[in-house]
């Protein structure tokens, strides 16, 4: 097996080969073989087996179906999400397509972003496959399965469809059932028509022949047959054609004249009879001719081609009657009335010159001139040998023609419309030439009117828009069968045109019911119609139908961009632009771009936006004596243009100045900077205000808390001496701490405890510090005792309420000689008898918690406090120095 994979290897220059493990299975559990899904992977052409995959883009995206019919289908998708390294461009697409289940595929290239796939079968389903290409190959396939609509079960053509002429005014139509009828048919329709004429005649017959009567002799007609059945009308026969049989004309030869040549001659002039009326191909005419009072004469025959004849052999001055019938191979048609001409007495001269044609008359149209003209009067008897005409637009002889001296009318053609021309005719022999006659025609204006035309225009247009550039026209031909099946060889011509003023049609021809227009402008409104022509038939043109392409990126660059100093502040320059030529869509905005550095990339710049509607832009705070770059682009919905070329600008010197309005200047960063120091002061002091609020709050709650818990009223009816200066002055306790605070504290006070402690003397004008009850230091021991639960618990302070009057700190004269030392009971403290004065008294804790919990660093204190005993504590009142702010009110805080 080896050497006969080597030999199938032979040959092959460079192969990939992937290996898996394979284990072979128990015959009994290998399963049916199954069709594996096929899947389009990148072609790596041969050699380029290393080639990185992350080079190729990815797959087209929203890849679906535009439109959908039984024959066509158009694709549409966007480009790939990942083009490759840098973003390369894709160069194009490949669309595969195959029916589902079957091997042959076929494929279509395309640089848009969408395709038209013709030709395909009704009902089927199909496999569709979109690869996108870069500079590096064929990336990852966008797959689609489409179903084909089904098609309206109709019957197939009748067979053997046949037509055979009976007469010269009938024909017999015979044909057969169709191969297909797809049900029951209910009858047939013949449907025919005059080649050449103005419109299509049908008559519904039910047998399988048909004799069509009536008809013109010797006329060619156009057939085609078309089955019915419950669905409707089914697919029509090509179609076949029949003459009728030729008959004898009908009318006799037209433009007929007699000329006098000579004496023993007289030429003969005709045209043959109307087209409508020859009834078969002329095949000669018949003339016969007499002289005048007599009943027999002589007949002259002469071809079917021919237009004049000369009867020779005549009498000199003699009258002749003549007249001339046209042949065909059926009979001799009628003849025209008699006309008579006289032969020359003698025979004419040669020797002079012949004179001026009698007369002359022109007939003009658009593209043509008629000229008529007469001979030289008979009584000059000078012999004619032809004649010269001449033309030309302002003088007669720029084009020339020679005519032989039997002809008497002579038709100018290929004209411009609406011009003058000049024409002039004279008479020769071989003696010279005679003297001309003139005449001045002008020609009319070019009709823009259509002939009327057999077929009906298409109707149903439709558009769909695809793309920026691409549109899709389908539409309905109304001379088709339902099915819309196209079986002879009629195409269609589509008109379109951007809808402006003085617009240029462009044309496409298609053989099918759609058009795809590729190469349209973006965000342009076009207008689109559509005519039929088959064989020599043409359609009026149909119903327009308007639509407007996509958006589309700017395609083209702000214009005129300028830039301008401004008068009031050399430090902004004014920017001023027009418009894109391409603006494919709505502008959202202009950016502008600018920089102190050309060489910087895009993104290095300063940005300035401007919404779209505008078309200047004020650029402010430059520095000055700079070279400044600007440029910029234009956007819209669906993204950014090109960038517009760079202009400079150079702002001026001193550039930091500005002109106010007294005319004096002043120094912009001066006053910003007087603006932000003013702010700043501003809001320091704010803060400043708001703090020092904050502590003179703060400390006021902290004392009333103190006065309230500690201060007592004095008893009624007791006063005592109010203190001296000198008892006032509080002593130094560094100094005089062994006076204070060294002495023996075991030495009970000499009052009794229980009574209550002075009175403290109010200043009115709170100038000096009052006297301080001496439970204030223990007051305020207390208050900075954490632990203190009564303190802390709001039911204490329901059970003691504060009083309303907020008593004043009093200052206690000290006696230097005696201990400041007081003794508390272990209990309430009697307050003043006014329910006013009525001061809280807290519970005393021990000594040992009190020095546990106490958190702050420890005070200073001038010695240390023995323990006292259980009826109270003693504790040393330090002096106070307490300072009074006055406010409206005597309060003192």
């Amino acid at each position: 097996m080896l050497k006969t994979f080597s030999r199938l290897m032979k040959g092959i220059t460079k192969i990939s080969l992937r290996v898996f493990p394979f284990s072979f299975p128990d015959p009994a559990d290998v399963p049916l073989p199954t069709t594996p899904s096929q899947t389009r992977s990148p072609t790596i052409p041969l050699g380029l087996s290393n080639l990185n995959l992350d080079t190729l883009p990815s797959a087209p995206t929203h890849l679906q179906e535009a439109i959908l019919s039984t024959s066509f289908v158009t694709l549409s998708w966007k480009p790939p999400e990942n083009k490759g390294p840098d973003s390369d461009e894709i160069i194009a697409y490949s669309v595969y397509w195959k029916e589902k289940g079957k091997e042959r595929e076929r494929v279509m290239n395309t640089t848009n972003t969408e395709a038209t796939i013709q030709l395909l079968k009704p009902n089927t389903v199909y496999e569709f496959q979109v690869l996108a290409y870069n500079r590096y190959g064929p990336g990852k396939a966008a797959t689609l399965l489409v179903t084909s609509k089904q098609e309206v079960r109709v019957p197939s053509p009748p067979q053997n469809a046949q037509a055979i002429a009976r007469s010269s005014t009938s024909i017999l139509i015979k044909y057969e059932a169709p191969k297909e009828p797809n049900g029951q048919i209910k009858f047939y329709k013949i449907i025919y028509y005059e080649v050449g004429a103005n419109k299509e005649a049908d008559i519904n017959v039910e047998s399988p022949t048909y004799v069509l009567k009536g008809l013109k002799q010797f006329r060619e007609y156009s057939f085609r047959v078309e089955a019915h059945n419950e669905n409707g009308a089914g697919l029509s026969t090509e179609e076949f054609v029949a003459r009728t049989l030729p008959a004898p004309p009908s009318a006799p030869p037209s433009n007929f004249t007699l000329e006098t040549t000579s004496s023993t001659s007289i030429i003969v002039r005709w045209e043959p009879p109307p087209i409508d009326e020859q009834n078969g191909i002329i095949v000669g005419y018949k003339i016969r001719y007499k002289k005048k009072g007599q009943r027999r004469g002589d007949t002259a025959p002469t071809a079917g081609n021919r237009k004049f004849y000369a009867l020779t052999g005549l009498e000199k001055g003699t009258e002749y009657s003549v007249r001339i019938a046209a042949l065909t191979v059926e009979g001799t048609g009628p003849s025209t009335e008699w006309q008579s001409a006289v032969t020359y007495k003698d025979d004419l001269d040669e020797s002079q010159v012949p004179g001026k044609p009698a007369r002359i008359r022109t007939q003009a149209e658009a593209n043509s001139i008629m000229v008529r003209w007469s001979p030289p009067s008979e009584e000059s008897k000078i012999l004619v040998r032809g004649y010269i005409l001449t033309y030309g637009r302002g003088i007669p002889d720029v084009l020339q023609v020679n005519l032989d001296a039997q002809q008497r009318i002579y038709t100018i053609k290929d004209l411009q419309p609406s011009s003058q021309y000049i024409i002039k005719v004279k008479a020769f022999n071989n003696m010279g030439e005679g003297q001309p006659i003139y005449a001045i025609e002008k020609t009319s204006e070019e009709s823009a009117t259509e002939l009327a035309t057999p077929m009906m225009p298409p109707v149903g247009l439709k558009t769909i828009v695809l793309s920026s550039q691409t549109i899709v026209l389908t539409w309905t031909d109304s001379t088709l069968s339902r099915a819309q099946r196209i079986t002879d060889n009629r195409y269609y011509t589509v008109r379109y045109a951007p809808v402006y003023n003085n617009r240029k049609f462009k044309y496409i021809n298609s053989t099918d019911l759609n058009a795809h227009i590729d190469d349209l402008k973006p965000n342009t409104q076009y207008e689109f119609s559509v005519k039929v022509t088959k064989n020599l038939r043409k359609s009026t043109w149909s119903m327009s139908v308007v639509n407007t392409t996509q958006e589309a990126a700017p395609g083209g660059v702000p214009r005129d961009l300028t830039p301008a100093t401004v008068d009031s502040n050399p430090l902004s320059v004014t920017l001023s632009w027009q418009p894109p030529q391409r603006p494919n869509g709505q502008l959202t905005g202009y950016l502008i771009f600018y920089t102190t550095d050309s060489h910087q990339e895009d993104r290095d710049w300063v940005v300035h936006n401007v919404d779209g509607d505008k078309l200047s832009a004020t650029i402010k705070d430059l520095t000055p004596d700079t070279t400044y770059f600007f440029k910029m682009q234009a956007r819209n919905n669906k993204g950014y243009g090109p960038m517009s070329p760079t202009v400079v600008y150079r702002t001026s010197k001193g550039g930091n100045k500005k002109v106010n309005q007294g005319g004096k200047e002043e120094t912009v960063p001066t006053n910003m900077m007087i603006i932000i120091i003013a702010c700043v002061v501003g809001v320091s002091f704010c803060i400043i205000v708001v703090v020092v609020a904050i502590v003179i709050c703060k400390r006021r709650e902290y004392r009333n808390k103190r006065s309230s818990g500690n201060y007592m009223s004095p008893a009624k009816g007791k006063t005592t001496k109010a203190p001296t200066p000198k008892d006032v002055k509080p002593p130094d306790l560094w100094i005089h701490h062994d006076h204070v605070e060294m002495k023996n504290l075991d030495k009970s006070d000499t009052r009794d405890p229980s009574a209550p402690p002075p009175p403290a003397q109010r200043n009115p004008e709170c100038s000096k510090g009052e006297e301080m009850p001496p439970g204030m230091d223990i007051e305020k021991r207390r208050n900075s005792f954490v632990g203190d639960s009564s303190y802390l618990s709001p039911a204490s302070d329901e059970r003691y309420p504060r009083s309303i009057i907020r008593p004043k700190p009093m200052m206690i004269p000290v006696d230097p000689t005696q201990p400041i030392s007081r003794e508390f009971p272990n209990g309430h403290l009697q307050g003043a008898e006014s329910p006013q004065s009525q001061v809280a008294v807290r519970p005393v804790y021990p000594r040992t918690q009190y020095n546990t919990q106490y958190s702050t660093p420890p005070r200073v204190h001038a010695g240390d406090v023995t323990q006292p005993s259980s009826s109270g504590y003693h504790f040393i009142q330090p002096f106070h120095f307490l300072f009074c702010f006055i406010f409206l009110s005597d309060t003192c805080t």
